[in-house]
């Protein structure tokens, strides 16, 4: 990709549950962000749990935002908050 054009979609980001709080998920998430910004990609987007206020606010800290919501996106019928980033 020579221009900047491309949206890419993260499917999923998953922490151990006895490693969390360890800011394992904000160095993945820059990581990759570094490295697609290095690929000339446009844009970032990604589902997560409305309920899911920890990576709700992890994501909005990294330039995330919140752009809509799927009603019973969730196999168990919960919503999902699209986020998305563009990306400079």
């Amino acid at each position: 990709m020579n221009e900047k054009q491309k949206t890419i979609h993260i499917a999923s980001i998953a922490v151990h549950p006895t490693r969390r709080r360890r800011s394992i998920a904000r160095r993945l998430v820059t990581a990759l962000l570094k490295t697609l910004r290095s690929m000339n990609v446009a844009s970032v987007k990604l589902e997560v749990r409305s309920s899911n206020t920890a990576a709700r606010s992890l994501y909005e800290t990294l330039g995330f935002r919140h752009s809509k919501t799927l009603k019973g996106y969730y196999e168990d019928g919960e919503d999902a908050a699209v986020m998305e980033l563009t990306l400079q």
